[in-house]
Order: C-alpha cells, then structure tokens, then sequence
C-alpha cells in the first residue's frame, strides 16, 4: 500500500474546494497552478504525487483529519464514488464497506444473499451470507423471497445499523 502524504503535505500542495484540489503551484510543465488535480479511472479520482497514485477520497479525509489507520477505508456515503466532498467522506471498516456494496448485475435471483441451486432435483433457493470472511448458509428454500428474508434476518442480527437489506416485493 501507498504511504499517504501527510496532512502538512497535502495542504502545501492544494487548495480544497468543494470536494476536489486544486494545485498551489505547478507540479509539472503541462500542469499550471489553480488546475483541478487529478484523473477519473475506473469511476474514481486518482491524484499523482511524487510518482505515486492516491485515491482523492483518502487525501481530502488526510487534509482535514490527518492520518487513515490501516485497517480502515474511506467510505462515500451517497454511494457516488466522485463525490469527494468531506462532508460525504466516513471512516469505516473493510467489512462495513462490502457490505454496502450494490447486489451484482450476474444476480439472477434480484435479491442480495440469494442464488438458486439448480442442480438439486427440486430447485431450491439458497440463502448466504459472508461474516468475517466466511461464508455461512443460512437455509434452502422453495420460493426466493423466503431466501431474501433469512437473509434480511441474518443481516440484521450480524451488521446492525450497517445491514442493506432485501427489498422483499411478496411471498408468492
């Protein structure tokens, strides 16, 4: 991992305005003073210091709090990973961040937790859910909105306030 610029660093080199930087003085020939620092690569800003490629999320929490404890990531809390103002910014652990992370676009069932186990005789939907990095099953079940609710359930009673839960439509 990178080590991050200090805070003192960081403010020696820009000036923050409304969740981006801008640069205090001229860090190369083909970047002038007042430009907006950075580059969006893969729906997230990268700023390049001294060779070395941060996430502009990580520096605006530096700039205004100091230093991101290693087992600690920075979380946007609307979701839009662009989105860098400091107001939107939240320290918090690895775990809590995935599991707010969207259900997949692969998800055939809608539901987070839920897959169907199509090679049992009976289709059955399967419940899931990943706890401390171990995955723990939680129950088959012949309609998917029963899965979604174990889900829900397990959910709840592993991350609280953290839990995304299932928008359960109806128990056909």
């Amino acid at each position: 991992m990178n080590k991050h610029p200090s805070r003192e660093e960081l403010i020696n080199l820009f000036e923050y305005k409304d969740g981006q930087f801008l640069w205090r003085k001229s860090p190369r020939k083909n970047v002038k003073e007042g430009n907006v620092a950075g580059n969006i690569c893969k729906g997230r800003c990268r700023i390049k210091i001294k060779n070395k490629n941060f996430g502009r999320n990580r520096l605006v929490w530096i700039y205004f709090n100091g230093d991101i404890p290693e087992n600690l990531v920075i979380d946007h809390d609307d979701g839009n990973t662009l989105n860098d103002r400091i107001e939107n910014l939240k320290m918090i652990t690895q775990q809590e961040n995935m599991i707010k992370q969207k259900t997949p676009k692969t998800n055939k069932s809608g539901y987070r937790g839920v897959y169907l186990d199509d090679k049992a005789k009976v289709k059955k939907w399967i419940a899931s859910i990943r706890v401390n990095g171990k995955t723990k099953t939680l129950g088959s079940f012949l309609h998917k909105e029963e899965a979604a609710l174990a889900y829900n359930n397990a959910a709840s009673l592993y991350f609280g306030d953290f839990a995304v839960l299932n928008d359960i439509i109806s128990l056909q």
